[in-house]
């Protein structure tokens, strides 16, 4: 991971986009659920089914590092499912016809993927260095983004890692590159730039997708080779980022700004986030809002998120009692004028 980040590289660099403080209500509320909605919609050809969930089951294990507190386990339950019926009624050879003829143009259907086509793809990203197994590597997967007409540092690049299953950060195993294009139904770059976009979209759209994609971007992000458990902050905060851009612009988001700004403004205590706080942060986003009113002192958060709240609350009570100063301030300068 953090040796071969320059084909996925993200400039670190740059300062976070600087953020307005705003007062905060002093309120205690508790967390609100949330939940998806699922539609049906039917045809009158055949029914198909839009099946939404969006559960939350989770146990929060003491991390050594000091950045979860204790054993916490926290249920939110929305489920909203229904029963697909595939069933369709029968239909001329004429329509069946009609119907397969409407699907030449939209890209390969299952039945046409071709394996054969995807191997030579394969073949073309290969490293013709690496010995110890087929894998495309750095190179032949920044070759690819060009290919595709895409930054590697583009969040189109970390969801078709994520449909290939991959395990490690700048490495596709022909095994994961093979099996992934099959199951994304794709066997040509010309396939793959068309598919991006629409999955992007249904992580956008759909609460489940987009929280598989950010609980893989996590391990995407740990070093394998060394066993890493422990994703090191300043990895934290690229992924964070990059992940994020699917749903909002970082720097109109309050809450993910300044949670982004608290992180880099102490790397020297926070050197590292655990898996827990990783999957937290993304229900603590979901629920306490921006203004930080829904939170809950009571409730067992990672002990980290707890301190950027207490951090967030004491600089917004600081920035309160300025402002009442300086008013105050002014209002005797005029005073002494009249």
């Amino acid at each position: 991971m953090g040796k071969c980040l320059s084909c996925f590289h993200v400039r670190s660099t740059e300062p976070l986009p600087s953020i307005s403080d705003s007062s905060f209500v002093d309120t205690h509320v508790n967390k609100q659920e949330a939940g998806l909605s699922s539609e049906l919609a039917s045809h009158q050809d055949s029914s198909f089914v839009a099946d939404n969930t969006n559960h939350f089951d989770k146990t929060v294990s003491p991390m050594s590092n000091g950045t979860s507190k204790t054993p916490y386990t926290s249920t939110s339950k929305s489920n909203s499912s229904s029963i697909a019926s595939m069933q369709r009624p029968l239909r001329s050879s004429v329509h069946s016809r009609s119907r397969q003829s409407n699907d030449i143009g939209n890209g390969p259907t299952l039945s046409t993927v071709s394996e054969t086509k995807i191997n030579t793809l394969f073949e073309k990203y290969r490293d013709k260095d690496c010995t110890d197994e087929d894998c495309i590597l750095a190179d032949g997967i920044e070759q690819m983004c060009n290919d595709l007409n895409l930054s590697p540092d583009d969040v189109r690049i970390l969801v078709l890692a994520w449909k290939l299953e991959a395990q490690q950060m700048c490495k596709f195993t022909k095994q994961e590159f093979v099996n992934g294009l099959k199951a994304m139904n794709v066997d040509s770059i010309k396939d793959i730039q068309s598919k991006l976009p629409e999955l992007v979209n249904k992580c956008r759209d759909n609460a489940e997708e987009f929280k598989s994609l950010y609980r893989f971007t996590f391990r995407f992000g740990l070093d394998s080779s060394c066993g890493q458990r422990i994703l090191p902050s300043d990895m934290a905060i690229i992924l964070w980022k990059l992940v994020f851009s699917i749903r909002v612009v970082c720097d109109e988001s309050f809450v993910l700004t300044a949670w982004l700004n608290f992180l880099a403004q102490h790397t020297h205590v926070v050197r590292g986030i655990p898996r827990d706080t990783w999957n937290m942060f993304l229900t603590f986003y979901d629920t306490i809002g921006d203004d930080l009113s829904k939170y809950d002192d009571t409730e067992a958060w990672p002990s980290l998120l707890d301190d950027f709240v207490e951090y967030q609350t004491d600089k917004s009570n600081q920035n309160t009692s300025d402002t009442t100063n300086r008013n105050k301030a002014a209002n005797g300068t005029m005073n002494q004028t009249v």
